[in-house]
């Protein structure tokens, strides 16, 4: 009997053809399985850097850090240790915000970031004064200019040190700071 080296040939396109195909049609529902249960991020982030823009194109924040998970369903980003650097709105200011904290929260429009773990929001005054904001959670509102402290905050300037002990609001544009209880002390510097 002699070997027909057709018929293996044959049979080895065939079992390659069908390993092809269903290789292709499983992979596709893999995908759709993994990305469709729920709680799974639709991209992940290492070292990174990221400028987001707001409504008009304009750069809302830029942020680094060493991990961003997007979810899949809201879209919302959540980054661990961060550093935001928050620039003076089109509309008005002059000081740039630099914010770090342990993890952040950013809505996906951008509109709002939720800073917790300790948090410091080191900027300038008008007079080229540095401003510290240290706190637990700190709520950013980069196209309102606005920082929200909802537990106990502290600024410092030179020679200044206040501490608002229900938090505090922050106009970060002219760097205005309203707490609604406080406690300061002065050292005369």
């Amino acid at each position: 009997m002699k070997f027909n080296w057709r018929i293996l040939v044959t049979l080895l396109l065939i079992a390659f053809g069908i390993a092809a195909t269903y290789n292709l049609l499983t992979r596709g529902k893999v995908n759709t399985t993994v990305t469709s249960s729920g709680g799974m991020p639709d991209y992940v982030l290492s070292d990174f850097e990221l400028v987001a823009l707001d409504a008009s194109g304009q750069e809302a924040f830029t942020v680094r850090a060493p991990s961003l998970v997007r979810d899949e369903v809201d879209q919302h980003l959540d980054l661990k240790t961060p550093v935001f650097r928050i620039p003076p709105s089109a509309k008005g200011g002059y000081a740039v915000w630099d914010v770090v904290s342990e993890t952040a929260w950013v809505a996906s429009d951008n509109q709002e970031i939720r800073l917790r773990g300790k948090v410091v929001a080191d900027t300038k005054t008008r007079d080229g004064k540095p401003l510290k904001v240290t706190t637990e959670q700190l709520n950013v509102f980069p196209e309102k200019q606005l920082a929200i402290a909802p537990v106990l905050a502290t600024v410092n300037q030179p020679g200044l040190t206040i501490t608002g002990q229900n938090g505090l609001e922050a106009e970060m544009q002219t760097q205005r700071v309203t707490f609604k209880t406080m406690r300061a002390h002065y050292n005369g510097r």
